[in-house]
């Protein structure tokens, strides 16, 4: 019973860390997805500055 208990605890840490892991690169991806679009959008603009002069 408790051999189980034990394995399952550390089934449980395991899955945590990983399930965190993920969220954490999610995030990152996000972080830089958002600055990557506010970049496209800084460059676009002044595009069209340049155009319309």
């Amino acid at each position: 019973m408790g051999d189980l208990f034990c394995s399952s605890v550390i089934l449980l840490t395991i899955v945590l860390s990983f399930v965190q892991i993920l969220c954490f690169l999610y995030y990152f991806l996000c972080v830089i997805c958002c600055d990557l679009l506010k970049l496209n959008e800084h460059i676009l603009k002044r595009c069209e500055l340049q155009v319309q002069r």
